[in-house]
């Protein structure tokens, strides 16, 4: 049975086909009240509109949208595997790798290749404005790992309270697809990262 409950706490009314919004019917169809703003101030070039986009703004007072969430510090989660939606079932390619390319290494469980060499090699070609002058000499010329700096953290604003450390590859799921952590944060085989 449908109780009647449609977005913004609207309420379908069944005899006009319109959604009741407290003083006033929205037409869904148009994506407009049909009636002006009944607070009677200047609510903005159209008082028949809605705001934008609202999964994400709000009109609290009726007024004028604004964002309905603020922007959350990811300071304190240094782990955001980025995906892109359009491409399922693996993290975003521009900000991975596919360790499946690798020439030589261990092998994870789930089919990857551990090779650190090569993990940072080839991210050194993705995201080289990520890296700074010091952490590409540490990849190209000393075969290290790049270190947790402050061009790192203008790409990886997550990683802020990692600076100094040595970041290291985590393979997703122990398979093919590897990013970069702060190693503190990698505890290993069973550990956090590989928690289900």
């Amino acid at each position: 049975m449908d109780p009647g409950l449609r977005f913004a706490g609207q309420l379908f009314d069944e005899e006009s086909g319109l959604f009741y919004n407290r003083f006033r019917y929205y037409l869904p169809e148009g994506c407009c009240y049909l009636s002006a703003d009944p607070i009677g101030l200047n609510g903005g070039p159209n008082p028949y509109a809605y705001v934008h986009n609202p999964a994400n703004w709000i009109d609290p007072l009726g007024l004028a949208g604004c964002p309905g969430t603020k922007e959350i510090s990811r300071g304190d989660n240094p782990y955001q595997t980025r995906v892109d939606p359009r491409i399922p079932n693996r993290p975003d390619p521009n900000y991975s790798i596919d360790t499946s390319t690798f020439t030589s290494g261990k092998m994870t469980a789930n089919g990857g290749i551990r090779n650190n060499k090569e993990f940072w090699q080839q991210w050194s070609n993705l995201q080289p404005d990520s890296l700074s002058k010091s952490n590409m000499y540490r990849i190209k010329e000393l075969g290290l790992s790049p270190k947790i700096d402050n061009q790192w953290i203008k790409a990886f604003p997550e990683h802020v309270n990692y600076k100094g450390e040595t970041l290291i590859h985590h393979h997703v799921d122990f398979g093919h697809y590897a990013i970069p952590v702060p190693s503190s944060t990698h505890v290993g085989s069973g550990g956090i990262w590989h928690t289900k």
